[in-house]
């Protein structure tokens, strides 16, 4: 077959896989006119709270604030912020949480509201979701109100609190709903159409054995698509840390697999750098399994190098 013919479906692939990478993981409030109402309170400046002594910490925290840059080596963090009620909601008051890593339960007052999922091993995976949290009336008080949110992730130091709004229930509920569309939804479709190229180009591949880069481009879907479930499943079934090891090695999969995909349409034939890029797929994958096996917090490192090495070597196709 030539490679005139070939071109559409890895354009496609091409295309497609643009859009999974690019798809931005991190969710905002969108500027959106319903947050000019000025019944609705967005927060961009926090409390840092000490639980066990129940005082501020000296410094104010900026949001959205990410552990990772402010050197916070914790697996839990509470967060304080006043508000003076009643607020002009004109009925329930809510909270909109659009970026949290990895579950955030709130208290009013001193009272716990309902989380949503386990704030314990295994953490709900709620990093890829708004959450929208109902504030109860008769939990506020005249004047002022303390809203105590704590957030907890793993490995320590990952954490994240984006900004985060208060405001009328029906409102920011307009507003988590189109925060759904553009991101779990939107997750869903691509989830979708990546498992149903994955069968599409694997049958082709079965009907053309000799031509391999159909069976890579199958492989690289796949792996996709399995990676993909981070952006869909919140009660994961296994511990955060091989949950980690599980969406790891299905993106490094994912990238090695389009190496060959990638050399296959490029070069046509077998390269020289196959059987060494093979090697070094199956040492990456042995060695986060057996360091995965031990509960090492080494883990995460060893799995960052590993992807950094998978980026480079996808990259050294275009420049060799």
């Amino acid at each position: 077959m030539k490679r005139s013919q070939i071109f559409v479906p890895v354009a496609c692939a091409i295309a497609v896989m643009a859009f999974l990478f690019a798809w931005r993981t991190n969710l905002s409030v969108q500027s959106d006119i319903s947050l000019s109402d000025s019944s609705v309170v967005c927060v961009s400046e926090v409390e840092r709270w000490d639980i066990a002594s129940k005082r501020k910490l000296p410094t104010r925290i900026k949001l959205p604030n990410d552990w990772m840059k402010s050197s916070v080596d914790a697996t839990e963090v509470y967060y304080r912020y006043e508000f003076k009620a009643p607020l002009d909601t004109g009925g329930t008051t809510a909270v909109l949480l659009p970026n949290v890593n990895l579950n955030v339960q709130l208290h009013l007052n001193g009272f716990p509201l309902e989380s949503v999922g386990r704030m314990t091993e295994p953490i709900a995976h709620n990093n890829f979701t708004p959450l929208l949290f109902r504030l109860p009336k008769e939990r506020q008080v005249s004047g002022a109100n303390e809203l105590l949110l704590k957030v907890v992730s793993f490995p320590p130091g990952h954490g994240f609190l984006g900004e985060f709004c208060l405001g009328p229930y029906a409102t920011l509920q307009d507003v988590y709903q189109k925060q759904l569309i553009l991101g779990p939804k939107f997750a869903q479709i691509i989830t979708l159409f990546s498992l149903v190229f994955t069968i599409f180009m694997a049958f082709v591949w079965v009907l053309r054995r000799s031509e391999t880069m159909y069976g890579w481009m199958a492989a690289t879907f796949f792996f996709w698509t399995l990676h993909s479930l981070k952006y869909h499943v919140s009660e994961v079934p296994i511990s955060s840390l091989f949950w980690a090891w599980y969406l790891f090695i299905s993106s490094i999969s994912s990238g090695m697999s389009s190496y060959f995909l990638i050399q296959k349409f490029r070069d046509g034939g077998r390269s020289h750098w196959d059987r060494w890029v093979l090697r070094i797929w199956i040492l990456i994958v042995v060695a986060l399994s057996c360091v995965a096996l031990q509960n090492s917090l080494l883990f995460y490192p060893l799995a960052e190098a590993s992807s950094a090495i998978t980026v480079l070597l996808v990259a050294s196709i275009f420049i060799r």
